[in-house]
């Protein structure tokens, strides 16, 4: 069977990050599904109001198709910011090929309650996240 490489998943309260959507939709290495929690939506995959997101994440993972080689769970809020010079989705799937098949995390920088979070003169001397296992604003996982 052939896989697709990944399928990013999101739990929104209304509707999909733009950006995500326009990263992540369609196209030869991932596709995009998403549900939502306050408001329904025409393309979501399901309005699940009062839900965890424990419970809207197993609803995203279970109504996908199982044609992905990866899966991740995005939050809506969540910004992606590569730290050279490949887009996110060139350096997840850069990051996946290489460490085929971990769990991997992206590394937010902004936001994130370690303290090399605001260190990035540290952050940056490392060719790949530090925190690699930590962050649960972008898990991703090998089907």
């Amino acid at each position: 069977m052939s896989y697709k490489k990944l399928c990013i998943l999101q739990v929104t309260p209304s509707e999909p990050t733009l950006e995500h959507v326009e990263l992540f939709s369609n196209n030869k290495f991932s596709d995009f599904h998403f549900v939502t929690h306050d408001q329904q939506h025409s393309s979501a995959l399901e309005f699940c109001p009062n839900t965890t997101w424990t419970d809207t994440r197993n609803v995203l993972a279970n109504k996908v198709p199982k044609i992905y080689e990866y899966y991740g769970f995005i939050d809506y809020d969540y910004i992606l910011r590569p730290l050279g010079d490949k887009n996110a989705l060139e350096q997840i799937i850069y990051d996946l090929q290489k460490f085929n098949p971990a769990v991997l995390t992206y590394y937010p920088g902004n936001g994130m309650t370690t303290p090399f979070a605001n260190n990035l003169s540290y952050r940056d001397s490392k060719e790949y996240s530090v925190l690699p296992f930590s962050h649960c604003g972008l898990k991703i996982i090998h089907h």
